[in-house]
């Protein structure tokens, strides 16, 4: 008889057992390690903060800088704003009155812009700004190669390679552009969160980042970004067992319409400016100006294979040339062994049984399309929506987003082969090439003291926040130094500095001055720019370096209240306030008043001419146009007596409002110096009236004789109605998920 054995059963433990002091868990460990490249990207940018503090990006463009006569100008306007609790909807100091925030590049609603300039010094928060953007763009990059099952090491790199390549990186001065196309990385990630998870949280994330990207003001890039976005998910799905791709793809869509719905408060203001601007739309030619010549692809590769404009021997661009930062897409100096290594291991590997040829297919259409008018598909370029904008060589910014995606995602797969010494090479020389890059970047732009540019005061005690400056040739001073010096040494950064002293637009922002002009690649009302032509023309050249102000020029600036004339020549009958000269003495800025002017917003002339083109008014420049005479469009002409005018009290003027007390022995035709837009209102003792375009740019009104208030005031209406429209979307929405919902628990 066998003798059973004794068991006994042990009760498994209720907890584990607890590691030595000192060893830290396995678990722990990994998380830790997860959360390492994600620390180590906000240490980069804390230290990158820190080392820009204090300096401003100057680097030089043409005839003044984008950076700081554009970008840091506007910022500063908008910061000025919002600490005084107020949005930018309209400004009379660009344009003699100008609907500022439908033009959309100031980005008033973009959350960093609100958020850091509210509450920031501005110089600062400027900084922050182009620092937290590059942040978004290296974060969102890495997220989604990790998301693409990228090594953590190579996603790493390879995020910071994407941030400094060229078609990111030379455009540093352009931070609107850069803030739109920072959450591209990211909108791309919750797409396929959306996919994987099934969950509409992930949904409405691409609809507030398609609405964000709006709201920072680029609107090429959002189409862009978009345009690439849905094309990549379009191939993404090809080849993928799954009944509801169809339902799917429809669901994306409607979210990132709903994005638009969400910026219909900045899209119908600036579509309702389109009317009024002078920028052609859906045309060809505009549409292929500045492209990416066939010459320039070798700059994937080499940064300065046709000059470097920091040493002024990059040539000069031109409709059939283009712009050194649209295209230079370099990718650093060891990219090109990277990609050779990448597209030996995807052949040989055939790594194109895996759907991954379509990233090959998505680098060479969006060439093709930076390649403009020279492209094979050059055609499209006359089709909406390509046609609403020009510079096709921004297409070059999903070239590379693309192209460093598909090298990161065959470098990961090298990177599983376990042979440590193609570990050890690749992470070497994607090191290097991020060095390289990095290199070359901070060497080629220009940062300056921020306070020494924020503190132009050579003209500054002579100027009053009433006056209106207009500039004459100044930018001749930037183009000289641009194409002979560009900013090699001290001495050619401190005739920059110098230069500012010019107060050229829109510079004068930032001391809250007025200016006829507006510097926008964007849109400026089409009749403030036939305006400022017939001034400009209206100064005759005696010598290369002497000018004379004519006759019609002082009844012009007397009748849209120009004051104030800064000059890079001598004019001689203006009467001459101040003139500098930098330490060469050979780059004078004269500073001019005009004669015998007294500044006006309102003024009764004695007769009213009517006129129905620009061309009756340049032919009633010669003998008529003045503060005597009003040219009116589509209505009578007559004369009037304005002695009829027998009292007049100011109320309230500002910006946005102007109101005053009248009594009248007769009907007058009253002029307000204002620049028509169709957001102004004018009433007459609280009764709304019609007003008359008058002079091309102001607004007339007729007033019944007696004592009356008048008041003129713009309201943004096309902003409400945007409002309006995004709130009965989602309300709708809202109802019919809520309906929807109850149905289904019933």
């Amino acid at each position: 008889m066998i003798k059973q054995k004794n068991t006994i059963k042990v009760k498994k433990l209720a907890y584990e057992k607890k590691p030595r002091f000192g060893i830290i868990p396995k678990n722990n460990m990994s998380k830790i390690g997860k959360c390492i490249p994600f620390i180590l990207i906000i240490v980069s940018y804390v230290i990158f903060f820190f080392i820009l503090r204090g300096k401003f990006l100057f680097t030089p463009d043409y005839s003044s800088t984008d950076a700081f006569h554009f970008n840091i100008s506007l910022k500063s306007y908008l910061a000025y704003s919002l600490k005084n609790n107020q949005i930018p909807f309209w400004t009379d100091k660009l344009q003699l009155g100008f609907p500022l925030f439908a033009e959309g590049q100031i980005g008033t609603f973009f959350l960093p812009n609100i958020v850091i300039l509210k509450f920031l010094p501005f110089i600062d928060g400027y900084n922050l700004l182009l620092i937290f953007s590059l942040f978004l763009l290296t974060f969102g990059f890495y997220v989604l190669l990790i998301e693409l099952k990228v090594n953590k090491w190579i996603a790493l790199i390879m995020s910071y390679i994407f941030v400094f390549n060229g078609s990111i990186s030379f455009r540093w001065m352009h931070i609107n552009l850069i803030q739109s196309f920072s959450l591209t990385p990211v909108l791309f990630f919750s797409l396929l969160r959306f996919y994987k998870t099934h969950k509409y949280l992930y949904g409405f994330v691409i609809a507030f980042l398609v609405s964000q990207m709006i709201f920072a003001g680029h609107f090429q890039t959002v189409f862009i970004s978009l345009f690439g976005f849905i094309l990549w998910f379009v191939f993404f799905l090809k080849g993928r067992e799954n009944k509801q791709i169809a339902k799917v793809i429809s669901i994306i869509l409607f979210f990132i319409f709903s994005g638009f719905i969400i910026a219909l408060p900045q899209l119908i203001p600036t579509y309702n400016l389109l009317h009024f601007s002078y920028r052609p739309l859906f045309s060809f030619e505009f549409a292929v100006s500045l492209p990416l010549t066939l010459k320039h692809l070798i700059s994937f590769f080499v940064p300065f294979p046709f000059g470097n404009p920091q040493y002024a021997t990059y040539p000069r661009y031109s409709s059939s040339w283009g712009i050194f930062w649209e295209n230079t897409p370099y990718l650093g100096p060891f990219f090109i062994f990277l990609f050779i290594l990448v597209i030996y291991y995807f052949i040989s590997k055939k790594l194109y049984k895996y759907n991954l040829n379509y990233y090959l297919i998505l680098i060479l259409v969006f060439i093709c399309l930076s390649l403009g008018k020279d492209s094979p598909i050059y055609f499209i370029f006359g089709i909406f929506p390509f046609s609403m904008f020009r510079t096709p060589s921004k297409f070059l910014l999903m070239t590379n987003f693309f192209l460093i995606l598909f090298v990161s995602i065959i470098l990961s797969k090298v990177w599983e082969t376990k042979k440590l010494y193609l570990k050890f090479v690749i992470v070497f020389v994607c090191l290097l090439n991020l060095i390289g890059l990095i290199y070359i970047i901070f060497s080629y732009h220009l940062f300056i003291d921020a306070k020494a540019l924020m503190n132009m005061k050579l003209f500054s005690t002579y100027i009053t926040k009433n006056d209106t400056l207009m500039n004459i040739k100044t930018s001749d001073l930037w183009q000289k130094q641009f194409r002979y010096r560009g900013w090699q040494n001290e001495q050619d950064i401190q005739k920059y500095v110098y230069f500012n002293n010019s107060l050229e637009p829109n510079s004068h922002l930032i001391y809250l001055y007025k200016n006829i002009a507006f510097n926008t690649g964007g849109l400026a009302l089409n009749r403030l720019n036939f305006i400022y032509s017939l001034l400009f023309y209206r100064i005759n050249e005696s010598d290369s370096q002497t000018y004379t102000a004519t006759t019609d020029f002082l009844r012009l600036t007397d009748l849209y209240n120009i004051s104030k004339i800064i000059s890079s020549v001598k004019i001689q009958n203006l009467n001459l306030i101040k003139e500098i000269s930098d330490n060469t003495k050979q780059n004078n800025l004269f500073l001019y008043s005009v004669k015998d002017q007294i500044l006006s917003d309102i003024y009764v002339p004695n007769t009213i001419i009517n006129i129905n083109f620009k061309s009756d008014l340049v032919n009633a420049a010669f003998d008529n146009i003045s503060t005597k005479s009003a040219l009116v469009e589509n209505f009578k002409s007559f004369e009037q007596d304005e002695k009829s005018l027998t009292k007049l009290r100011f109320l309230k003027s500002n910006d946005t409002t102007y109101k005053i007390k009248v009594n009248l022995k007769t009907n007058l035709f009253i002029v307000f110096k204002r620049n028509w837009y169709p957001e102004w209102t004018i009433e007459i003792d609280g009764k709304k009236i019609d007003y008359i375009q008058t002079n091309l740019i102001h607004m007339g009104v007729m007033v019944p004789k007696g004592e009356h208030i008048v008041m003129l005031y713009y309201r943004p209406i096309y902003f409400w109605y945007g409002l309006f429209g995004s709130i009965t979307f989602f309300t709708v929405i809202s109802i019919f998920y809520l309906i929807r919902k109850y149905k289904v628990k019933n």
